[in-house]
C-alpha cells in the first residue's frame, strides 16, 4: 500500500504509493469499496500470525517455529520492518469495528514495529528455542520478485482511540500462542 520510504508509522491519511501489482490491486479494491458506500469499512492489516488450524499454509511465526524446532538455520531480514498482528486479536478488533459501526479506513496492526530478525529472536525466546539459529539477512540477498517497501509499519492510533482498543504486542501474541495446546496444531514438526 505504501512505498516504505517514510521512517515512522503510516497513518490512514498518508497517501498510498503501491510498489507492486498486488499492492495496486489492494488500493483499487479499497477505492471500489469506499466508492460503493462511504459507510463501508476498509481494514489494513499487517502481517497476520497465529496457529493455523484450517489450511495448510504457514505464516511467519509458524514457519520460523517449524524450522527452529527442526534445528535449521533461518535467514531473517533485518532491513524490512512491519507490525506483526496476532490473528485472534485482529478478529476481535474487526468484530468491534462492525459492532460499533465503524466507517472508512482503519489500520489494524500489532503494537510493535519490528524486522524479521527481531521477530525470529522473540519467537525463539518465547518458545525456548535456540536463537543462535536466527541469522541476519538482507532483502537485497533474496529472490523476491515484487518490489516491497522497507518500512511498512502502520499506526493503529485511530482504531485504538475510536474504539477503546489496545493493539497487542508481538510478545503478548506469542505468549498467547505458547499458552495454547500447540500439540493439537501442525506447525511442520
Amino acid at each position: 500500500m505504501f512505498n516504505g520510504h517514510k521512517r515512522e508509522p503510516y497513518y490512514e491519511f498518508d497517501t498510498p504509493d503501491p510498489l507492486s501489482i498486488y499492492a495496486q490491486t489492494k488500493l483499487e479494491a479499497e477505492r471500489i469499496t469506499l466508492d460503493a458506500d462511504q459507510r463501508n469499512i476498509v481494514a489494513r492489516i499487517s502481517l497476520l500470525y497465529g496457529w493455523n488450524r484450517l489450511i495448510d499454509k504457514e505464516n511467519f511465526v509458524t514457519w520460523t517455529l517449524s524450522r527452529l524446532r527442526a534445528g535449521e538455520m533461518v535467514n531473517l531480514y533485518e532491513d524490512r520492518r512491519t507490525c506483526p498482528t496476532y490473528a485472534p486479536h485482529c478478529a476481535k478488533v474487526l468484530l468491534r469495528l462492525l459492532d460499533k459501526e465503524g466507517q472508512g479506513i482503519y489500520h489494524v496492526a500489532g503494537a510493535d514495529c519490528l524486522d524479521r530478525y527481531e521477530m525470529g529472536l522473540k519467537v525463539a525466546e518465547v518458545f525456548d528455542l535456540p536463537s543462535s539459529l536466527c541469522r541476519r539477512a538482507s532483502v537485497n540477498d533474496s529472490d523476491l520478485i515484487a518490489k516491497r517497501g522497507r518500512y511498512l509499519c502502520l499506526s493503529s492510533q485511530k482504531v485504538e482511540a475510536e474504539f477503546d482498543i489496545r493493539m497487542m504486542s508481538f510478545e503478548d501474541g506469542l505468549n498467547a500462542m505458547q499458552s495454547t495446546d500447540s500439540s493439537r496444531v501442525d506447525v511442520g514438526d
